[in-house]
């Protein structure tokens, strides 16, 4: 999403967090991204609401507002996304998750998300600064001369 959370923006403003994000749809519709627990739980009335087409999930903005900062990978956000998924798509909406691995893409795919978004711009220039840095062959195991004592 072209307007994505910035977590060096963003990481200190609860209310941020807590609330539902409209985004709206290419196709007219309400883009809805559960943040929190609550979000998830009320799924079902969310996506019954007129107007809402689709359903985005963050896996880093979930696993933070359930206590896992920094792991997205927790069986219980996992579980959460999933059931997401499984309401959304029961109730006929596309389902929108982000996936910042391979493995994470495929198995949302096999849970039924129409949707995924992968890598972020901070993986993709890391990729990229690492391959740079591989291109010049440079041993970053070495210590700073300047910082040897002799």
């Amino acid at each position: 999403m072209i307007d994505d959370v910035r977590a060096s923006k963003h990481i200190n403003k609860p209310a941020f967090f807590c609330t539902i994000f409209i985004r709206f749809c290419p196709f007219g519709g309400a883009f809805l991204s559960p943040p929190s627990s609550l979000g998830v739980e009320r799924m079902p009335q969310i996506v019954a609401v007129q107007g809402v087409e689709a359903v985005f999930v963050r896996p880093v903005e979930l696993a933070f507002n359930l206590g896992y900062l920094g792991n997205m990978h927790h069986p219980n956000v996992q579980a959460h996304i999933r059931k997401v998924a499984a309401v959304a798509i029961l109730a006929g909406k596309v389902m929108g998750v982000l996936a910042q691995v391979k493995e994470d893409a495929l198995r949302y795919q096999r849970w039924g998300c129409q949707l995924i978004a992968i890598g972020t711009d901070v993986d993709l220039l890391h990729t990229a600064a690492k391959a740079q840095l591989a291109s010049y062959q440079i041993n970053v195991d070495v210590p700073n001369p300047i910082s040897i004592a002799y």
